[in-house]
C-alpha cells in the first residue's frame, strides 16, 4: 500500500473509531476489558509505570530533543528528527484538541486505580499516540530495531489498560492518530521539497 492510500485508511479509520466511541458503541467492549483487569502490585507494578513513563509528554518531548540536537551538533541529517520532532508537536495538539471534543470520561473506577491518575479526559490515549509516533520513525531510522520497537509499542499501549488510566478503545484511537499525524507530516515535509531522509 502507498504512503498516500495509508494516510487516507489511517484517518478514515481514527475518525471512524473516534464517532463510535462518541456514540457509545464500543462502551460494552471498553467497560469488558477495563472490568477484567487485575491488581498488580510490587515489581510488575513498577514495570507497568515505568512504561507508562517513558511515553509521557515530559519524557517524549525531552527524548526528540536530545535527538534533534544530538544530529545537528554532529552535523548530520536533521531531515528525520526534524519530521519527528514536528509530528510529536501535532499530535500533542491534536490529541488535547479530539480529547476535549469527545469529553469521554476515564474509567469508571479510576478513583480506585493507581496514583498516576490525571485530570484529563481519556480518548485518545495520548501516551500511545506519542510513542506511536516514536516508534514510525526510530522503526525506519534503525530498521534493526523494528521489532523491538513494536514490542515496546504493545507494551506502553497494554500499560495504559492495565493501570486503568485508559480503555482499549483510547489506544487504539491513540495508535491510529499517532500514524496518520507521522505519515501526514513526513509526505507534507516532501512535498515541500524537503524530503525525509534516513
Amino acid at each position: 500500500m502507498s504512503k498516500g492510500k495509508l494516510i487516507v485508511v489511517s484517518w478514515l479509520l481514527f475518525i471512524v473509531l473516534t464517532l463510535m466511541v462518541m456514540f457509545g458503541l464500543l462502551k460494552e467492549i471498553d467497560l469488558y476489558f477495563i472490568s477484567n483487569v487485575p491488581e498488580f502490585e510490587g515489581v510488575l507494578l513498577y514495570v507497568l509505570v515505568i512504561l507508562s513513563f517513558i511515553a509521557n509528554i515530559y519524557t517524549v518531548f525531552s527524548i526528540v530533543i536530545l535527538i534533534f540536537l544530538y544530529n545537528h551538533f554532529k552535523r548530520k541529517s536533521v531531515k528525520w528528527s526534524l519530521a519527528l520532532f514536528l509530528s510529536i508537536v501535532f499530535v500533542s495538539i491534536a490529541t488535547f484538541i479530539v480529547k476535549n471534543i469527545t469529553a469521554i470520561p476515564r474509567p469508571y473506577n479510576i478513583e480506585n486505580a493507581y496514583p498516576l491518575t490525571v485530570e484529563s479526559y481519556s480518548y485518545p490515549s495520548g501516551h500511545v499516540s506519542r510513542f506511536t509516533v516514536i516508534w514510525y520513525y526510530l522503526s525506519k531510522k534503525f530498521k534493526h530495531a523494528k521489532l523491538f520497537m513494536m514490542f515496546l509499542l504493545i507494551l506502553v499501549a497494554s500499560s495504559r489498560i492495565l493501570l486503568l488510566q485508559h480503555y482499549l478503545s483510547d489506544v487504539l484511537g491513540g495508535f491510529l492518530l499517532g500514524l496518520a499525524i507521522s505519515l501526514s507530516t513526513e509526505i507534507i515535509l516532501e512535498h515541500r521539497k524537503y524530503s525525509v531522509k534516513y
